[in-house]
């Protein structure tokens, strides 16, 4: 398979959803993780499918063309390739160019035959709100979001690869509650933010895409998933970041109250 044409298919791919949800209004769209180079199996299937650090803003030309016609901003996942390393990473897209890489920290076995590890988290503040990223399986590792969110991280980006393999453990064909255990639904409640969780569908993959939001846990209409996991689609939901006019923050993803209620003091013996 030329991996150059596969690419650019999928940059094709890209821009028509994209297009579509600006024209639905969306000013926040979200890709599944790697979604411009596929699934890779090696380091020479990685590299073939990389974009170099140099490139970045040349190869998301048209993406960067449309978030300037429609003050939107985009979250899609690659590999990217710096200073000869290859890094499983997710882009984030805005009028002003790519503003910010985002390289998974924490590899799964299928990733360490090809990636290095990303050094750090970040959040960017946008008009939309502050927005962080992670990957879908790093939602298993609470402190990565806990960070996110004492960083004032009030949208929480979750591009995600996730397929049966990895929740053999949970009954998929639940539910009253429908996704009661939805790591991205608990990350979103427990920090007070936004989670958009961005998942493969069929293929073996469980889908499960969805929006969750801090109160998703007393009101059934604060979240939004595709709860058939071979639907491919998009999920859409009205993220609310503004503070009404007061003295003090009265917005959940600004107040936090949750994490307004941590004890550090007991951290010290948590190490190990």
């Amino acid at each position: 398979m030329n991996k150059n044409i596969d690419m650019n298919s999928r940059l094709e791919s890209a821009v028509k959803i994209v297009k579509q949800e600006c024209d639905r209004e969306s000013r926040i769209i979200v890709f599944p993780e790697l979604y411009l180079s596929g699934p890779v199996c090696s380091h020479d299937e990685a590299k073939a499918s990389s974009i170099a650090f140099e490139q970045v803003n040349s190869r998301f030309e048209m993406l960067i063309g449309i978030c300037k016609n429609n003050n939107a901003y985009i979250v899609i996942g690659g590999i990217e390739e710096d200073k000869k390393e290859l890094y499983n990473t997710a882009w984030l897209i805005g009028p002003e160019g790519v503003m910010g890489s985002y390289h998974k920290v924490q590899l799964n076995d299928k990733d360490k035959s090809w990636a290095a590890p990303g050094g750090d988290l970040f959040v960017y503040d946008l008009p939309i709100g502050r927005i962080g990223i992670v990957m879908g399986e790093e939602l298993a590792v609470p402190e990565f979001c806990r960070v996110n969110a004492i960083r004032g991280g009030e949208v929480l980006a979750v591009p995600a690869s996730i397929d049966k393999e990895y929740v053999k453990d949970f009954d998929l064909k639940d539910s009253n509650r429908r996704v009661q255990w939805h790591l991205a639904r608990v990350r979103a409640i427990e920090n007070n933010f936004y989670t958009v969780f961005s998942n493969y569908a069929g293929g073996g993959y469980i889908g499960k895409s969805g929006i969750f939001g801090p109160d998703a846990s007393s009101k059934e209409e604060d979240q939004e998933i595709i709860d058939d996991g071979n639907v491919v689609g998009s999920a859409r939901f009205k993220i609310n970041t503004l503070n009404t006019d007061t003295e003090f923050p009265n917005n959940r993803v600004k107040a936090k109250q949750l994490l307004n209620l941590r004890t550090p003091h007991w951290y010290t013996d948590l190490w190990l």
